[in-house]
């Protein structure tokens, strides 16, 4: 027997009670507070593989231009297309004396504050017993404590043996094949 409600006073109501909506937006909302905060790790993690990938490219520039003209060029501009604080600094006036220091900043602002360095180089012209030249070049990390972008990015380096607190020395050398 089919059992229907005939009273037209009486209706039926079809949808979700106030507890069954209150329960799904307490749901949607744990849901919420797990997923942002790993979203944002993983949105800094983004980050410092960038500034690292950056940083190993400005390394690997400098010491292909280096090898394949002799020299530096008169800015780092003309060697590089990796962002630096200020690419006008020029390397080519390189003595035995005197770092020249350039500065990557792992955050490039458009305006308001400048951006701290997350790595410093220095380079320098070094010259052995034998009178061979050759460019030394001081990578040093700011930060190497995790929690930060920048102290990721320097622990990372500090991992891969390219820069730390102190800052580790790399040879840029090479012997122009002449064409």
């Amino acid at each position: 027997m089919n059992k229907t409600n005939n009273n037209p006073t009486v209706k039926m109501s079809k949808g979700f009670t106030m507890i069954e909506l209150i329960f799904v937006i307490v749901i949607i909302g744990i849901l919420a507070a797990v997923a942002i905060p790993r979203l944002a790790a993983t949105r800094d993690d983004a980050k410092v593989a960038t500034c690292s990938a950056d940083v190993t490219t400005l390394m690997k520039d400098l010491s292909s231009y280096y090898t394949s003209q002799g020299k530096f060029a008169a800015t780092l501009g003309e060697m590089t297309n990796v962002e630096l604080m200020d690419k006008t600094i020029d390397i080519s006036v390189l003595d035995d004396t005197t770092p020249v220091e350039i500065e990557y900043a792992c955050d490039h602002p458009t305006g308001g504050d400048a951006p701290a360095a997350a790595v410093t180089f220095g380079f320098m012209l070094k010259v052995d017993g034998a009178g061979n030249k050759r460019v030394n070049m001081n990578a040093k990390a700011t930060s190497v404590t995790q929690g930060s972008v920048d102290g990721d990015l320097g622990l990372m380096l500090e991992n891969k043996h390219i820069a730390d607190a102190v800052g580790i020395d790399h040879a840029i050398s090479g012997i122009r094949v002449k064409r």
